[in-house]
């Protein structure tokens, strides 16, 4: 008896009992009248996998498989409740996570008093049984899917040929539903139709010559459908026998292949016509196999040589290709014969010189591709003659010689113009008087930099300068000494305006303006007054008659340019920077203020 940490006390009758129940081959426990377990022998453990002592009470209900648990607790609180007998089928989860299947039947004992005692119950193992059972109904699952998926008709027939079942496939082979059909035999709705008449198709009347159809054997025939058509089957059948050897019937299989004898019908007149095609094709075609040797030529290859079809079977390539063995095309036939057998798709291409019957000499193309023949690789050629081509070449290549001298006559004349061009560009665009670029190149310059500046949110910056005084200085003096003070100007101011990508340009007579990329406010006020000190400090001065040094009135203005603005708008707020400037006193850098 199982030691338990708190034992239920049973009836006198069970405690001398106890010994044999210990012994029992199954599983084997006791519950008193409310269905609570008093007592499990050691089989019941090794097939639950719990303690006896767990199992008391409600325990055991824990061993029970999750998805078992709910329905046969439920199922054993009725039997408690009403006196009644207990038999299921359902599993243990034991604490490996293995699943065992057991058979339960339960029962009520009674005392010697006749009264009630509790119930006493076994659980045999039927794992075994189970795991049989769910192959066998998987296995009968896949062959039932098989036959209801296949595109073949399967008939199920009794020892006498009577139709028992047959698939989706065979009711719409023939055009008879599997309910009518069942319990009639094969014959009655597969009836083997009448010899065929002379205008009717060649596979019909040959397959039509064929004696009665033998199970066991596997063959084409003739079949009828419902509705009289005639169409070819491949029939083959099967016994089915008990493992006594007695006959369970057998099953047919039929599968329509009219599809197969079109195919097939086609293939015969697609190498008819390939036949005629290689037999009036300008291109030479044989095949050789692996040691070279001509196995089949097409006419053209005969005439090509001078030599007749016959002439050139079995002779080696050799002949009509003196280098062959010595070329790529022959280590390419080496090198494929030694590859797998399923590497079909090998092919190559050559030029080399073909030698006539006659002994003259020409150049050919050959192209070779390796097939599988039975278990031999063999390989298909076709040689191409190509002395027109060569003599088309040289002609082509003289004039393309005499097109290439022109070309290069163009493109020299092409580059000196260009380059005459690129210099009356940069001369329009250059001040005469000061060699500085002109107002309409550096609008052009300003419109550039706006977009790029734009796409990466850079500021850029404006300067624009006037010469204080110029008209009372410079209007008075001959025109050929205002150029040389304006050029001295230019100058000095050029050597503020170093950096690259800024530019500095003449906006009018004595008027300059300078474009500084990636400037902000503060960095233009440097440059301003960097420039403004030049001029100053200039060594040549205007005119005696003029006593005021010469200066700079400069006006600054810096923004990041937007969608909303044009470049305009910049220029437009330097003006109005170098007006404050001025209006300040002149000789002086102003930066715009936005109020």
């Amino acid at each position: 008896m199982i030691e338990s940490p708190s034992p239920l006390p049973v009836s006198h009758v069970l405690h001398s009992s106890l010994a044999l129940l210990a012994a029992a081959p199954v599983g084997l426990y006791v519950t008193d009248t409310l269905g609570s377990c008093i007592y499990a022998n050691p089989r019941w453990s090794d097939i639950s996998g719990m303690p006896a002592w767990q199992a008391l009470g409600q325990g055991w209900v824990q061993a029970l498989h999750p998805e078992d648990r709910e329905r046969i607790y439920q199922r054993w609180s009725e039997v408690a409740n009403e006196q009644t007998e207990f038999e299921d089928e359902y599993r243990y989860l034991r604490p490996d996570g293995t699943i065992r299947w057991l058979h339960g039947v339960a029962r009520v004992f009674r005392q010697s008093d006749g009264e009630i005692g509790g119930y006493i119950g076994t659980v045999t193992d039927i794992t075994h049984r189970k795991v049989l059972e769910q192959a066998r109904e998987r296995q009968s699952q896949v062959m039932e899917a098989i036959t209801r998926c296949s595109p073949f008709g399967i008939f199920h027939l009794s020892a006498q040929g009577h139709i028992m079942s047959m698939n989706p496939a065979a009711e719409l082979m023939f055009g008879h539903r599997s309910d009518e059909s069942c319990g009639q035999l094969l014959e009655t709705i597969c009836p083997h139709p009448p010899k065929g008449d002379p205008s009717s198709p060649a596979w019909q009347r040959t397959l039509l010559k064929r004696p009665a159809y033998q199970p066991g054997l596997f063959e084409e025939r003739v079949c009828q459908r419902r509705d009289g058509t005639l169409f070819p089957v491949r029939r083959a059948a099967s016994l089915l026998v008990d493992a006594e050897g007695r006959s369970l019937g057998r099953l047919e299989v039929m599968q329509d292949i009219g599809l197969e004898i079109e195919l097939r019908e086609a293939l015969v007149a697609r190498e008819a016509r390939l036949k005629g095609i290689l037999d009036h094709v300008t291109d030479a075609i044989f095949t050789i196999d692996q040691a070279g040797n001509l196995l089949s030529t097409n006419p053209a290859l005969a005439r090509l040589f001078g030599y007749s079809v016959t002439m050139l079977l079995g002779q080696p390539l050799d002949m009509l290709l003196p280098r062959f063995r010595e070329s790529d095309s022959r280590g390419f036939i080496d090198t494929i014969s030694q590859t797998p057998t399923g590497v079909t798709d090998e092919h190559g291409h050559w030029e080399m010189t073909a030698r006539h019957r006659n002994g003259a000499t020409f150049p050919i193309h050959l192209s070779l591709a390796a097939y599988i023949m039975g278990e031999q690789r063999q390989f298909t050629g076709v040689l191409h003659d190509l002395r027109q081509l060569k003599e088309r070449e040289a002609h082509l290549c003289l004039q393309l010689q005499r097109v290439l001298e022109t070309n290069v006559q163009m493109l020299c004349e092409t580059g000196r113009l260009e380059a005459q061009n690129d210099a009356l560009s940069k001369l329009a665009g250059i001040d005469e008087a000061t060699g500085l670029s002109n107002r309409q190149l550096f609008e052009q310059q300003l419109t550039t930099a706006w977009l790029h500046h734009l796409q990466l949110a850079r500021p850029l910056a404006l300067l624009r300068l006037d010469i204080d005084r110029f008209e009372p200085c410079f209007t008075s003096i001959p025109p050929s000494q205002r150029q040389t003070y304006l050029g001295q100007i230019a100058t000095a101011l050029s050597q503020g305006v170093t950096r690259t990508g800024d530019m500095l340009a003449q906006y009018g007579e004595g008027r300059f303006v300078v474009m500084l990329t990636n400037t902000g406010e503060v960095g233009a006020l440097m440059v301003a007054e960097r420039l403004r000190l030049l001029i100053t400090s200039l060594p040549h001065q205007p005119p005696p008659d003029f006593a005021d040094p010469l200066t700079l009135s400069i006006g600054v203005a810096s923004m990041v340019p937007t969608h909303q603005e044009q470049p305009a708008h910049l220029v437009m707020m330097a003006d109005q920077a170098l007006f404050l400037a001025q209006r300040n006193g002149c000789n002086q850098v102003s930066c715009f203020l936005d109020r």
